[in-house]
């Protein structure tokens, strides 16, 4: 596409791909407003090994998304299609925050079922509120850890979403690990 780097064009034919698709088009025009979520950098503790990746925080809980292709395996969860270039999560996050959140949840599980990552309900998560999040967002269900950076940008909103999951974010101690 003339006048577009390279970048700016795979996020354009990123965004084509998923409005190609009648139902996610279809689902877009049920929608008055963007869902709410923070993405960011994050490393998944599970059975004693750390795996790096991107975490998707919404009002109905977190979803990790291991590296190195989390934007391709959302696309394909949304439309079953793969593209040949570069696709980030973010570019896809962008065209589906316009679901209903139900279905963007729905994609989401479907994409952390093909590439092993993981899915928790705000209800099954506990928030270490002992932390800032400033610092970190750590989170945990049972023996699982996620925890990773949110920009400075995304801070509030990210406050915001775990707050809103009410009497399931409970504050625990943080252990050293083993």
């Amino acid at each position: 596409m003339p006048g577009l780097s390279q970048k700016e064009s795979e996020r354009v034919r990123t965004l084509l791909e998923l409005f190609c698709h009648e139902r996610v088009r279809t689902q877009a025009k049920q929608v008055d407003r963007p869902v709410a979520l923070v993405r960011y950098p994050a490393l998944l503790r599970r059975a004693d090994a750390w795996t790096e990746g991107q975490a998707v925080v919404t009002g109905r809980g977190a979803y990790f998304l291991p590296d190195p292709t989390p934007g391709a395996a959302l696309l394909r969860a949304a439309t079953g299609r793969t593209l040949e270039s570069q696709v980030e999560l973010e570019w896809v996050l962008e065209g589906l925050r316009w679901q209903p959140e139900s279905e963007l949840d729905t994609y989401l599980v479907r994409a952390v079922a093909e590439t092993g990552g993981a899915a928790w309900a705000a209800s099954d998560a506990q928030v270490a509120w002992d932390i800032p999040l400033e610092q970190e967002v750590h989170l945990s269900r049972g023996p699982e850890v996620l925890v990773g950076k949110v920009g400075l940008d995304d801070q509030s909103l990210a406050h915001k979403l775990l707050f809103s999951w009410g009497g399931t974010t409970q504050a625990f101690s943080r252990k050293p690990y083993s």
